[in-house]
C-alpha cells in the first residue's frame, strides 16, 4: 500500500491533534446529482475514506490508506471518524454537513443500507452527547421508512414526551405492534386516556387487535355518522376478524348499491369472505368481479370458487397466478425478517393447501381413503407448527373447511377454540364451540343438560370458566367428570363395567387422558376458588385439631385438591403437568405448615411423610422424566 501525502502525516504520531482538511471534507460530502443508488454508495464510500484522511486522531488517520483499498474498514470506522472531525469543524461547515446528510436521507433513491448507516451515525452521536441538529420527528420518519423499528421507537417516545398528540400516540402504538409488543401498546393506550385525557380512537383498538372493543367503538360512531364510509369499512373489518359472517354479509349488501366503484373495491374482499363463509357462492362471484384483475385477492377468491364448482384445472391456473403475484412481496419481506414476512408466508401456504384440497376431492371421488387420511394428518401436524395466532389459524381452518367440516375434524377446531379463549377472543371461542355441538346442543350449553362430544364439552367448560361463571362451571365439571368416570368404568372404590359404547368406539385411551385433564382442572380451579388453601390444609388433612384454626368450609376442599392432582397422575402417568402440579401442591402445604408451626411440633414428621416425600418424588423424578426442558419452577422448588 503506497501512502499518500495526507496519511503520511500520521507517521509522526505526536501528542497534539492533527489539522482537519475541512475543504476536502466539504468536497466529499456534497451530494451533487446523485440520482442512482450506486451513486449514493460511491458517495458514502468517498466520504468515509475522506473522514479518515482528515481525522485529527493519529490512530484513525493511520487507517486511511488501508480503508481506501478495503471498504469494510472504512464502514466500520465511519462513526468514530465522523465524531472526531465533527468537533473540529467550523459552525458553517457543520450546518452544511447536516444539510448534506438531510438531503441524502430525503432522497427517494437512497438505498436502505445507507439510510441505516446514517441513522446509526445519528444514534452514535447521541450516545456521545453530540446530537446532530436534525429534528427527532424527521429521524423517526426515516427509521420507519427503512423499517428500523427499534430506532423509530426511540425517536417516537421522545416525540411523545414533548407532544402527546393523537397522531404521535397512534404512531407509537403502531411501532410497538411492529416490534410485537402488544402489552406495551395497551399500556400506552391506558396512559393516554388517563393522563392526557385523549379520546380513544377506533383505529387504536384495531392496531391492538382488540376487535370487540373496536367494533363497539365503531358502532357508537356509526350512530353519530351513519353515512361515513370509513366507519362502515371499520365495522366490516371488525366483523371479518370476529368471524361474524352473517352480520358482515348484511352490512355489505346494505352499502353495496350506494358505494362508488373505489369503495366497492375496498368492500369486495371482506364481502367475498363473508359470502364464502356462508356458502353464498353466487354473491361471492359478484363481489370478486369488482376486484382488480391483477390483484392477488381476485386470483385467491377465484381459485376457491373454481374448487367449489369442481373446475380443478381452472383453479390451478388461479393458484399459480396468485402465487406469482405474491412472489415479489414475499421476496422483499423475507429479506427484512421472517416475522414481518409471516403473513405472506401463510398466504403462500394456503395456496399450497388449496392444491392439496384438489387432491383431497379427487381422492374422495376415487374412494382413496388412505390418501385422504394422510392429507388430514399432514394438516394437523402443519397447524401445530403454525404461529399461535387466532387470525392465522382462522384463515387456515376456513380453507380446510372446503372439504372437512368442523364436526369431521373436531380436534383441530377444539384447539382453535382454546386458542381463541387464551387470546381473549371469547366471542369467537363460543361461536366455534357451538358449531361443533350443533343446533340441537347449543341451546343447552349453559345448563347441566349439556351433551355432545366429551372433548368439546370440556373445552366449553374452560370457556365458561374464562367468562367468570366459576362456581357454576366447577359444579358442571364435577358432574361431567363423574359421568365420564362412570362411562370408562373408573371409580375411586374400584373398577366397574365400562360403557359398551365407549369400549366399542376404540377411544377409551383418548377419553382416559381427557379424564386426567378433568381431574387436573378440578384441582386447579378449586385452588383458585380458595386463596392460600395450603396454609390451613395440613392439620385437617392429618386429622389433627389444634383448637386454633377454623376449618369451616374447608373440610372437603383441601383433600379434594390433592386427590384431584393424584388422580390426574394415575390416569396419565406420562403427563408432566399433572406430576408438576401434584408436587407443587404438596410443597405449598409443607411450606405454609413450616411457617405456622413451631420447631418442636409433633406433627412435623407426619407432614414430611404425607406431603414432602410425594412432592420430591413428583417433581424431581416424574416431572423431570417427562419434561426435561421445563426447569424454571423446578429451580424454585
Amino acid at each position: 500500500i503506497m501512502p499518500n501525502n495526507e496519511a503520511t502525516v500520521a507517521a509522526d504520531a505526536g501528542s497534539g491533534k492533527l489539522p482537519v482538511n475541512q475543504v476536502a471534507l466539504k468536497a466529499a460530502w456534497e451530494p451533487i446529482d446523485r440520482a442512482k443508488p450506486d451513486d449514493w454508495r460511491e458517495w458514502l464510500k468517498r466520504l468515509s475514506v475522506q473522514l479518515l484522511k482528515s481525522s485529527p486522531s493519529h490512530t484513525l488517520r493511520a487507517c486511511a490508506n488501508l480503508a481506501e483499498v478495503y471498504p469494510p474498514l472504512a464502514r466500520d470506522l465511519f462513526n468514530a471518524a465522523f465524531v472526531s472531525c465533527w468537533t473540529e469543524l467550523y459552525d458553517q461547515y457543520q450546518e452544511e454537513l447536516v444539510r448534506a446528510i438531510s438531503t441524502a436521507l430525503a432522497s427517494p433513491t437512497l438505498p436502505p443500507e445507507i439510510t441505516q448507516t446514517l441513522l446509526n451515525l445519528a444514534e452514535f452521536m447521541e450516545h456521545d452527547d453530540k446530537v446532530l441538529p436534525i429534528p427527532i420527528a424527521t429521524l423517526g420518519g426515516y427509521a420507519m421508512k427503512c423499517r428500523a423499528y427499534a430506532k423509530a421507537l426511540h425517536y417516537k417516545e421522545l416525540e411523545v414526551l414533548s407532544d402527546p398528540s393523537v397522531q404521535t400516540i397512534e404512531e407509537l402504538i403502531r411501532i410497538n405492534n411492529s416490534l410485537q409488543q402488544p402489552d406495551v401498546s395497551i399500556g400506552i393506550l391506558t396512559h393516554a386516556h388517563q393522563v392526557h385525557n385523549l379520546e380513544l380512537k377506533e383505529e387504536w383498538y384495531i392496531e391492538l387487535e382488540r376487535w370487540e372493543d373496536a367494533l363497539a367503538a365503531f358502532e357508537r360512531k356509526a350512530q353519530e355518522q351513519p353515512d361515513s364510509f370509513d366507519v362502515t369499512l371499520g365495522r366490516m373489518r371488525c366483523l371479518h376478524a370476529l368471524g361474524e359472517w352473517e352480520s358482515l354479509a348484511q352490512l355489505a349488501q346494505q352499502n353495496w348499491t350506494r358505494a362508488t366503484h373505489d369503495m366497492r373495491r375496498k368492500i369486495a374482499p371482506l364481502a367475498a369472505a363473508a359470502s364464502w363463509g356462508l356458502g353464498q357462492w353466487e354473491s361471492m362471484d359478484a363481489y370478486i368481479s369488482v376486484l382488480k384483475h391483477d390483484s392477488a385477492d381476485r386470483a385467491w377468491f377465484r381459485s376457491i370458487l373454481s374448487i367449489h364448482r369442481g373446475q380443478f384445472h381452472k383453479a390451478q391456473s388461479h393458484i399459480n397466478k396468485a402465487r406469482d403475484l405474491l412472489d415479489t412481496e414475499l421476496t422483499t419481506l423475507v429479506g427484512e425478517s421472517y416475522n414481518r414476512a409471516y403473513d405472506a408466508v401463510v398466504r403462500i401456504q394456503m395456496l399450497s393447501e388449496l392444491e392439496e384440497i384438489i387432491s383431497y376431492k379427487e381422492a374422495t371421488a376415487g374412494g382413496n381413503n388412505e390418501r385422504r387420511a394422510l392429507i388430514q394428518k399432514t394438516w394437523m401436524k402443519r397447524l401445530k407448527g403454525c404461529k399461535r395466532d387466532v387470525d392465522v389459524w382462522q384463515r387456515i381452518l376456513k380453507v380446510r373447511a372446503l372439504v372437512v367440516t368442523p364436526r369431521e375434524n373436531t380436534e383441530m377446531w377444539v384447539k382453535f377454540a382454546n386458542l381463541c379463549r387464551k387470546s381473549g377472543r371469547l366471542g369467537l371461542a363460543e361461536k366455534t364451540l357451538n358449531s361443533l355441538l350443533g343446533d340441537e346442543h347449543a341451546a343447552s350449553m349453559g345448563g347441566p343438560a349439556m351433551s355432545g362430544p366429551p372433548q368439546v364439552i370440556y373445552a366449553h367448560l374452560k370457556y365458561q370458566w374464562a367468562t367468570g361463571a366459576r362456581e357454576e362451571t366447577l359444579a358442571f365439571l364435577r358432574d361431567f367428570t363423574a359421568k365420564l368416570s362412570a362411562d370408562l368404568g373408573i371409580h375411586p372404590e374400584g373398577e366397574q363395567a365400562a360403557n359398551a359404547e365407549v369400549v366399542n368406539s376404540g377411544r377409551k385411551a383418548e377419553y382416559t387422558r381427557l379424564l386426567a385433564r378433568c381431574h387436573y382442572k378440578l384441582g386447579e380451579w378449586q385452588g383458585a376458588m380458595q386463596e392460600d388453601w395450603g396454609s390451613v390444609s395440613l392439620p385437617q388433612f392429618l386429622g389433627i385439631d389444634d383448637g386454633k384454626t377454623d376449618h369451616s368450609g374447608m373440610q372437603d376442599i383441601i383433600p379434594d385438591i390433592l386427590r384431584s392432582y393424584l388422580l390426574a397422575t394415575s390416569l396419565d402417568p406420562t403427563w408432566y403437568k399433572a406430576w408438576h402440579a401434584w408436587a407443587l401442591a404438596n410443597s405449598e402445604v409443607v411450606s405454609h405448615f413450616a411457617k405456622s408451626q413451631g420447631e418442636q411440633d409433633p406433627t412435623k414428621p407426619q407432614a414430611y411423610s404425607v406431603h414432602l416425600v410425594p412432592a420430591v418424588q413428583g417433581e424431581l423424578y416424574r416431572s423431570r422424566d417427562y419434561s426435561p426442558t421445563v426447569c424454571a419452577d423446578r429451580c424454585c422448588f
